[in-house]
């Protein structure tokens, strides 16, 4: 485990106009940085799909990232017939 480390989440609300300006579309997004001290331990799942679960408990959230395949490859070869 490393040491604590100390980031703060970023809160960005979006908008974008459609049918030229006459309307707005808004959406929101929050990035979450990771410091340059732990790109290392990302660089494995860099560029892969990825499943992100996060649980909330005590009032701590812990955000945890599974690399997942995107396709099911079979096993074997099928036998000609």
């Amino acid at each position: 485990m490393t040491k604590d480390i100390i980031i703060k989440l970023y809160h960005l609300i979006a908008k974008k106009r459609y049918l030229g300006g006459k309307y707005v579309y808004t959406y929101e997004r929050i990035y979450v940085p990771i410091p340059r001290i732990l790109h290392k331990k990302f660089r494995s799942i860099l560029k892969q799909h990825i499943k992100i679960e996060v649980t909330e408990q005590n009032g701590r959230i812990g955000i945890f990232l599974t690399p997942v395949k995107t396709l099911s490859h079979a096993e074997s070869p099928p036998d000609k017939t």
